[in-house]
């Protein structure tokens, strides 16, 4: 005769209660592992993210490109930060413990993002607004300078404001007497040109070169226009210094006439 085994509904249930209470005491321990390393992360991000923004702070706001955020890669960093999975030094790409870095095509702004088991951790800089109001006063005080050679050519010239390709710093406008420094572009630090970049202009004449518009791009948006048009009196060739000095005073009512806002600020 056989012998049966019988389990007790109490048993079972305390059973239950046991496999329950194991299986529930072990994932609060991993989570907490991780729940660590994800703060290591977060604070390594940050200090990574610190050689970045000192790297900008010495290059005028340009931040580094991408090939530069690896240890070894050029970027300034005394301690490199480590991985909180492997312990080593943190490296690009996706896996737990690592991260991602990428730069804006200007150089003006990054993205930071570390990565970990089931998510990410995004970290993101660019300009602040007050250095972009700053740059942007510095354009508009250039664009004013390089009016006032434009006048001057013109002057010079019969009263006939000169072709697109002669306004540039190593042009006829920027080479002509008197002119004693092109402006900047004060986001690259180079001689502000032709082109729709922040900080540089756009220059228009008329077909017969009696009028023309120049423009100057803003980071906030927007853009700045002054216009001129010759003067009666620039008709005739100036034919003595005291000629000259009545243009020079015609042309500042003239410039301030011709200042329009084309877009908001």
């Amino acid at each position: 005769m056989r012998r049966r085994f019988c389990f007790t509904v109490p048993t079972i249930l305390m059973v239950v209660v046991c496999v329950l209470l194991v299986a529930a005491a072990q994932p609060p321990v991993a989570r907490a592992a991780d729940s660590g390393r994800v703060y290591l992360l977060r604070e390594r991000l940050h200090l990574l993210m610190g050689y970045i923004e000192r790297y900008a702070n010495e290059r005028y706001s340009c931040y580094p490109p991408a090939k530069m955020v690896r240890r070894g890669g050029g970027l300034r960093a005394p301690l490199w930060p480590r991985d909180p999975w492997t312990g080593g030094p943190m490296v690009p790409g996706s896996g737990a413990g690592s991260y991602t870095y990428t730069v804006t095509t200007r150089m003006l702004g990054c993205t930071l993002v570390g990565h970990y088991p089931g998510g990410t951790i995004v970290v993101r800089r660019a300009i602040p607004y007050t250095r972009k109001m700053q740059n942007d006063h510095r354009s508009r005080e250039s664009l004013t300078l390089i009016q006032q050679y434009i006048e001057r050519w013109a002057r010079a010239n019969g009263g006939l404001y000169p072709p697109s390709s002669a306004v540039a710093a190593d042009a006829a406008v920027g080479r002509q007497d008197g002119v004693g420094c092109w402006p900047h572009n004060p986001w690259v630090h180079l001689p502000m040109a032709q082109s729709g970049a922040w900080g540089d202009f756009t220059y228009r004449v008329a077909a017969d070169q009696s009028h023309y518009s120049i423009t100057v791009h803003y980071s906030r948006g927007g853009t700045l226009t002054l216009r001129g048009t010759t003067p009666d009196m620039a008709s005739a060739t100036a034919s003595s210094p005291w000629h000259l000095l009545f243009l020079g005073l015609d042309s500042w009512p003239l410039h301030r006439r011709g200042e329009s806002l084309e877009a908001g600020r």
